[in-house]
């Protein structure tokens, strides 16, 4: 079934090098790429807007209007070369959970939970998950996901209207 998928879709080709090649299959976790495939909007103190791809590379409105490709499309990757990587940090795990459920398959990622700055550019795919990953968390953990103490604010606690009922956690 998934060759069917893949063979009837040519736009799953790039991922698929991506998942076949050394690239896909890292030596482990350590050097294993992590980044994300939308393009996100950002602003900055001056409210210069910029489309960026957290993998970083940043893309003014008027370059993503004049460049050839659709700048939103997942299968394509910007050019390192018209859009340099620009180094930010670097991410260290410094442990193991101690407990597994808790920790990691209690947690609820959304594209949706944002700081301000950041924005939602026109990318259809992303519009979809804006939606779809909330919904799957309600599924998934219950209503009330967000008082799970792996996905609350650090240091914080949710104030919502959700007291009771089923799968309150307080």
């Amino acid at each position: 079934m998934m060759w069917d998928f893949c063979g009837l879709r040519p736009e799953t080709i790039h991922q698929l090098l991506f998942l076949f090649s050394d690239r896909g299959t890292p030596d482990g976790y350590r050097f294993m790429n992590g980044y994300g495939s939308h393009a996100y909007k950002m602003a900055n103190a001056n409210g210069d807007q910029f489309y960026v791809k957290f993998h970083f590379h940043i893309m003014t409105f008027e370059e993503a209007e004049k460049w050839p490709m659709n700048p939103f499309d997942l299968t394509k990757v910007w050019p390192h070369s018209e859009f340099p990587l620009i180094p930010v940090g670097k991410l260290v795990l410094n442990r193991n959970p101690k407990n597994y459920f808790a920790e990691v398959e209690q947690a609820a990622f959304s594209p949706s939970h944002v700081i301000p700055g950041i924005d939602f550019s026109p990318d259809k795919m992303l519009q979809g998950r804006l939606f779809s990953y909330p919904d799957t968390h309600f599924h998934r953990l219950g209503p009330n996901f967000m008082q799970i103490p792996v996905n609350c604010p650090y240091r914080s606690r949710p104030h919502n209207v959700q007291r009771d009922g089923l799968a309150c956690f307080d």
